[in-house]
């Protein structure tokens, strides 16, 4: 039932007069759209799991467009789905949603290279109170906090020696049960999953070759921001290791 973005720009340019003609991202051609738009029994908005693999879907090509085409492409795709009311919700939920993750991103920068066992009781606290100004308690967004928590519980289950093989592997299944179905927020798109398939065979270090990959794949703005976020990441290792 999904459309391509493909489908969504022919159908701005056979309505002139309606939709805008919005730039197009290159890593989003002819894939199907994540996700979908429903609305509750009692007429609302929903913004579950698959409202956000819907507004996810369109946030994968920021930085290769501009905020403002991935905000008219979404915009678009709610009004594909939804009408009224329940339409002008989703797209408070995407603003907010936007936000959400925004802050998020500034939240995670200001602790990067920290202890995370350290902080981490000031930055689940944090967590909540970006979601309380932000999405609110939707339950589309898993608690971030929660899966923090979680997490380095299982890290630490999974380095302890002490610990026989047959309760480390009952304990971890323990925690991932608490973890519930909710989508792993570093979970790999569509898209995502197909840009490291393109780049799993060339090695980290030979990096205009994966620049020339990445070009290729979602433009050079995009590119480079990849590039950079990669950089980061080879230095956090090294600096841990």
């Amino acid at each position: 039932m999904g459309l391509t973005v493909g489908v969504l720009v022919s159908g701005c340019e056979a309505e002139p007069l309606g939709r805008p003609v919005l730039e197009q991202p290159r890593s989003l051609a002819s894939v199907e759209v994540d996700g979908e738009l429903r609305v509750t029994e009692s007429g609302d908005f929903a913004f579950d799991e698959d409202a956000r693999a819907l507004f996810d879907h369109f946030l994968a090509a920021e930085g290769e467009i501009s905020d403002e085409s991935v905000h008219g492409w979404v915009r678009q795709a709610i009004d594909d789905r939804l009408k009224g009311e329940p339409a002008e919700q989703a797209w408070e939920g995407y603003l907010n949603y936007v936000e959400y993750r925004h802050q998020m991103a500034a939240l995670a920068q200001s602790y990067a290279g920290a202890d995370p066992e350290a902080v981490v009781d000031i930055v689940v606290a944090q967590i909540a109170e970006i979601r309380a100004q932000t999405i609110g308690d939707v339950p589309g967004v898993p608690d971030e906090g929660v899966m923090l928590v979680v997490a380095l519980e299982m890290r630490s289950t999974m380095e302890d020696p002490t610990m026989p093989s047959e309760a480390k592997a009952q304990r971890l299944g323990q925690l991932q049960a608490q973890q519930g179905t909710a989508l792993d927020p570093d979970a790999p798109s569509r898209i995502l999953m197909r840009l490291h398939a393109a780049l799993d065979p060339i090695p980290m270090e030979d990096v205009e070759a994966r620049r020339a990959v990445l070009i290729e794949k979602v433009g050079e703005a995009a590119a480079e921001r990849w590039l950079a976020l990669e950089h980061r990441r080879i230095q956090s290792l090294a600096a841990e290791g």
